[in-house]
């Protein structure tokens, strides 16, 4: 099973009208012809508030906005869809960490570091592995639009080390 993550392109996406200016005959028809058009209820008694990744508050149709704009741009070719690994990605890619953090923990107990600069060389190796982790996952998301959490491989790492 794959899932899609959304692009969050905030909270204006689309112009809105209320359904009075519809039926009143105020409201402009050409503004969304070829144009596909949402529907909400903006009852306060309605509560269907959700909270974006930028920790606003906005009504579940921004979100269903959001995917059908980005659902739209991907069907037209304008953009691609962000992308998770599948289950035996995560599993390789935790593995892989994982194996870089024990490897550098055997390494620091295999020469029974008593000095400092031995220490400070491992402890240099173990933040360049984290700045690669880092810089791995960044990559993924701008080269093939891949989501790759920093934080879920991150603690395989520092915890077998």
């Amino acid at each position: 099973m794959s899932s899609v993550v959304i692009s969050w392109l905030g909270v204006h996406i689309a112009k809105e009208t209320i359904l009075t200016d519809v039926l009143d005959g105020t409201f402009d028809l050409q503004q969304v012809e070829d144009q596909i058009v949402l529907i909400d209820v903006t009852d306060s008694e309605i509560k269907d508030n959700h909270f974006t990744p930028y920790r606003e508050s906005v009504r579940g149709l921004i979100i269903n906005a959001q995917m059908v704009s980005q659902l739209v741009s991907a069907a037209k070719g304008e953009r691609s869809l962000l992308q998770t690994f599948p289950w035996w990605g995560n599993a390789v890619w935790i593995w892989g960490w994982s194996l870089v953090g024990g490897i550098l923990a055997w390494r620091l107990q295999s020469q029974n570091v008593t000095n400092g600069s031995a220490l400070f060389s491992f402890g240099l190796a173990g933040a360049i592995a984290i700045v690669l982790l880092a810089g791995s996952c960044f990559g993924f998301l701008v080269i093939g639009t891949y989501w790759v959490p920093f934080g879920a491989y991150w603690v395989p790492f520092i915890i077998t080390r």
